[in-house]
């Protein structure tokens, strides 16, 4: 079996790390407010766009760092906010959202691999 670091394949992004009080929720938005939950592709609501911060692209990946989701990825179907502790995934080469998906399970079948997550971030795409 051969292992491969995400960020070989993935350019890796920190989230926004908003919080959801702080935003303006909006049930009529195209917007979605991702959180590290592990249910409804991470998505907890939906919400106003926030000016001069862009939301991320329809089509990225996001990843729960920690909380009860942890290692939580889905590939999100709207543009997008996120909470704390969560990062987005862009491919580095086009792929189909079927390899997305593929990825997405990898991720979330390996958490194991990280058993202590929430102190150390970053070994989730480096290690």
């Amino acid at each position: 079996m051969i292992f491969v670091k995400l960020n070989e394949l993935f350019m890796l992004q920190n989230g926004h790390s908003l919080e959801l009080i702080d935003v303006t929720q909006n049930d009529n938005s195209n917007v979605n407010f991702v959180s590290r939950t592990s249910i409804g592709n991470g998505v907890v609501a939906s919400i106003d766009v926030i000016d001069e911060l862009p939301p991320f692209p329809a089509g990225a990946i996001s990843v729960a760092l920690s909380g009860n989701g942890v290692c939580s990825a889905f590939v999100q179907t709207k543009p997008f906010y996120t909470a704390y502790h969560v990062m987005v995934l862009y491919p580095i080469k086009e792929i189909s959202l079927a390899e997305k998906l593929f990825y997405c399970m990898c991720i979330k079948s390996n958490a194991y691999r990280y058993p202590i997550v929430t102190g150390k971030h970053a070994a989730i795409v480096t290690g």
